[in-house]
């Protein structure tokens, strides 16, 4: 899925990411641009794989959403880390909000996977859980959301353990 996406958005990516890095010691100029390249990373996760793919992985649907998860967490921290490092020395009046803007972050990912697959269906690519995904974005800066944010994450986690039992074999 990752390898894909990057393939697909090569250029923005770098873009992105050259802009947050050469931005960091700004206050919140960074943090504009890793959220644009967070949401392009999260578009990675939009299009279904096929029923073949999800077997070959042999694993029970809770496995696989850890592993998803695992990856996507890994290479989150990887582009994020340094950025909000950097802004966090020349702006340590907003640690806290670098630290937040970092989990939130991670629970979006975690939501948009388990989204993924609550709504998985084998050739069809359509989601309707933009509101859902629109109300955790309002979150990043309404922190006063993020417990729906973990709400929409549980129930979508649950949805997506119970979907993907129906494609694959192993039993949850």
């Amino acid at each position: 899925i990752f390898i894909s996406g990057v393939r697909r958005n090569l250029i923005s990516l770098i873009i992105l990411f050259l802009l947050a890095l050469a931005l960091s010691p700004l206050k919140l100029f960074p943090l504009v641009a890793l959220f644009l390249f967070n949401n392009v990373v999260f578009s990675f996760y939009e299009a279904n794989e096929s029923v073949q793919m999800l077997q070959a992985s042999q694993q029970s649907p809770k496995q696989l959403m850890a592993s998803l998860l695992n990856a996507g967490v890994k290479k989150i921290v990887i582009i994020n880390f340094p950025i909000l490092l950097v802004n966090s020395i020349f702006n340590p009046d907003l640690w806290m909000f670098n630290m937040y803007f970092f989990v939130y972050n991670v629970l979006i990912l975690a939501t948009i996977i388990a989204l993924k697959y609550e709504s998985y269906q084998y050739k069809n690519s359509a989601s309707n859980h933009q509101i859902k995904l629109i109300v955790m974005i309002l979150g990043l800066f309404i922190p006063y959301l993020f417990p729906l944010a973990i709400i929409f994450y549980a129930q979508s986690r649950a949805g997506a353990i119970k979907n993907l039992s129906h494609y694959l074999d192993v039993v949850n």
